[in-house]
């Protein structure tokens, strides 16, 4: 048996009702989640242009673009939406295995938008779409695992079985047919870690989207007798050699068991990088006890852990003084200055090349960033951070955050999430339609079809 086809038994081993209650509500929460970062994605300039190709692709009209009238194919519904849900780096993020406490990455919910259109074209229960992304999530943090920060490749890489592997199961693929649609998306995943990195561009949010785009059409394919690369893994020219050379690849398939992955995943409560999570926490809370004017202070200072990650991109020069909106989410420097000038850290803090306005660069070049390795000990599987401002060398105001809001070890519950999908939606929604869509979303699992939440997703 090689790898794919025991990952193909291994995703038809998840029984639709075989999971525990808390899953099924974290999983919910989840799609919650990515369909506010949905509408929230509206206010980015990229996206508009990703929807202006798929919308010139045309297609069969059989799968719902959210927030907009008209439809489209199966997999280009993947590929818009997913461009909605990941480009403001708000979505959720694997954050650790939480068997271990590993520290992982990624973004899960890559997959949520080729499962829903998946499930709408095939017309499935909630419950299946559900299981799928459980499965899908699980699937993720595993490979995750294995690829390693230090390793040139980005998470998006993952997404390649795991968006395959998700819809072949939506689709009903058989054992054969399944493992062949995985080693389709497997054979052209690997994407290079340049995407987050150096002058980021639209690729950062892209990469995602466009690697599910793929494992949607190897599912379709294999569903014709379409065959894979069987030995896309141990074969001599295969994954294992070039993408994940000596790792224990049995793995992937170990039996499904408690902890799932989807416990270690953080719903984000701040647009950007999951490193900044707790930064931007802890400046926020100096800001609010802060006692003197902004102006005096002449210095912020942040303690960080000690981690490779950390301090690749605190010294990372594009970082430093960002010239695009990609840059600017993964900018240590940009996100507190924001941050603090503001108050808050939300979408609008990115409106009008922010991090290109004089007193933002100025209170920029304030800000340095340090290490303390105690907090490698007393944070270990987060990304904590102390932040304190001070003037004339003395502090006015500090602050320490182990773990971000949203961090598994800080859990956002469900009124948190329902919150927090109100703030990304309320410019484009009504009160009717966003309730609407909580509750629907809320009891995904009981619902007949998904048609009933897709159908709330569009506008008229």
């Amino acid at each position: 048996m090689t790898i794919v086809e025991g990952i193909a038994d291994w995703t038809l081993g998840f029984k639709v009702g075989m999971l525990p209650s808390s899953i099924t509500g974290l999983a919910k929460l989840s799609v919650l989640d990515a369909l506010g970062c949905a509408y929230a994605g509206y206010s980015q300039e990229a996206v508009l242009s990703t929807l202006e190709v798929v919308s010139d692709l045309g297609g069969t009209r059989e799968c719902t673009l959210i927030g907009r009238p008209e439809r489209t194919s199966v997999v280009n519904a993947a590929l818009a939406n997913g461009t909605l849900i990941r480009s403001l780096d708000l979505n959720d993020h694997m954050a650790i295995d939480p068997l271990d406490g590993m520290k992982l990455g990624g973004h899960p919910s890559d997959s949520v938008a080729a499962a829903i259109a998946v499930s709408e074209r095939h017309d499935l229960q909630g419950v299946e779409t559900l299981t799928a992304l459980v499965m899908g999530y699980e699937l993720f943090g595993r490979i995750q695992r294995l690829l390693r920060r230090e390793r040139p490749w980005d998470h998006t890489t993952a997404l390649g079985l795991v968006c395959s592997a998700v819809a072949g199961r939506l689709m009903g693929l058989d054992r054969e047919a399944l493992a062949h649609a995985i080693a389709l998306g497997a054979a052209h995943c690997a994407t290079p870690g340049i995407v987050r990195r150096g002058r980021l561009s639209a690729a950062k949010f892209l990469a995602g989207p466009l690697v599910a785009h793929h494992g949607i059409l190897s599912a379709m394919l294999a569903s014709r007798g379409v065959t894979g690369p069987l030995e896309v893994f141990e074969g001599e020219r295969g994954l294992a050699a070039g993408v994940l050379p000596e790792e224990d690849l049995s793995q992937l398939t170990l039996p499904i068991g408690d902890p799932f992955m989807l416990e270690g995943v953080t719903i984000k409560a701040y647009p950007c990088m999951d490193t900044s999570q707790a930064a931007v926490a802890a400046v926020l809370e100096v800001r609010k006890s802060l006692v003197v004017p902004l102006e005096r202070i002449d210095r912020l200072e942040l303690l960080m852990m000690d981690h490779s990650t950390v301090r690749d991109q605190a010294s990372d020069p594009e970082r430093r003084h960002p010239r695009s909106r990609e840059t600017a989410d993964h900018s240590f420097y940009f996100l507190a200055a924001a941050a603090f000038l503001d108050g808050e850290l939300t979408p609008s803090q990115f409106e009008n090349n922010r991090w290109l306005d004089p007193r933002v660069c100025a209170l920029m070049d304030k800000i340095t960033i340090g290490v303390d390795k105690t907090w490698n000990e007393r944070a270990v599987d987060g990304f904590p951070c102390s932040a304190q401002a001070l003037a004339g060398g003395v502090v006015m105001a500090r602050a320490q955050v182990a773990y971000a809001p949203g961090h598994p070890r800080n859990r956002m519950g469900p009124q948190a999430v329902i919150e927090k999908f109100a703030a990304c939606t309320k410019d484009v929604l009504d009160d009717n339609q966003r309730a609407r869509i909580v509750d629907t979303t809320l009891s995904l699992d009981r619902t007949v079809s998904v048609r009933e939440l897709t159908q709330l997703l569009r506008s008229n």
